[in-house]
């Protein structure tokens, strides 16, 4: 576009020029020979083709012009597709990073539960006495937390923990999974109250 300014600039000097010389010869003598007048005619063609070369600059600079406003208008676009790309770019990277840290926790979580899988198999496969389980208790709860039977002491053969027998006999037999007493329990319990009640009013 600027070499076809400056050819419009060039071509608009010498037609000035060309102008200037022609209003010259037209004013000068107006008894001019036949000579002076052929001439002047090299002049009005020179002038005829300057014009039509400012007319043929002229649409080219229109397209140019046109040209440029719509390259104009891609070169916005393109900038706003680069500030969305830009901003897509960002939640990307936002959600890479969540995506990363989730997967670190599932694989600390499924790395737990393969442990508790296999402790879970060995049990599985190496069950224990429920009497065992009841001496490690004792053995654990060394602060007296497990209460010893009635009238127990020193020297008793009794033994200071429950056995599975009186563990099946007590109320957790009546617990459900979900920690909830079976139906008819507080009745059996009622029973169980007012016959130990009998057997003491006797007793006395």
């Amino acid at each position: 576009m600027l070499s076809v300014l400056e050819d419009i600039e060039l071509l608009s000097k010498a037609l000035f020029e060309a102008l200037a010389t022609r209003e010259q010869c037209s004013t000068s003598d107006r008894s001019a020979s036949g000579q002076q007048q052929q001439q002047q005619q090299p002049l009005e063609l020179n002038c005829e083709a300057l014009v039509e070369q400012l007319r043929l600059r002229e649409a080219k600079l229109h397209r140019l012009r046109d040209q440029a406003a719509k390259q104009q208008q891609l070169h916005e676009k393109a900038n706003q597709l680069r500030a969305l790309i830009d901003q897509q770019d960002l939640a990307i990277g936002q959600h890479q990073r969540q995506l990363m840290e989730a997967d670190r926790l599932l694989s600390v979580a499924i790395f737990y539960s393969r442990q508790k899988l296999e402790s879970l198999q060995t049990a599985c496969q190496n069950p224990a006495d429920s009497e065992e389980l009841v001496k490690f208790a004792h053995k654990i709860s060394a602060s007296n937390g497990v209460m010893a039977p009635l009238g127990w002491g020193l020297g008793d053969p009794r033994r200071p923990y429950p056995t599975a027998n009186e563990m099946a006999r007590g109320l957790l037999k009546h617990v459900d999974e979900h920690g909830n007493f079976q139906p008819g329990i507080v009745e059996e319990v009622a029973s169980l109250s007012a016959a130990a009640a009998a057997a003491a009013a006797a007793a006395a």
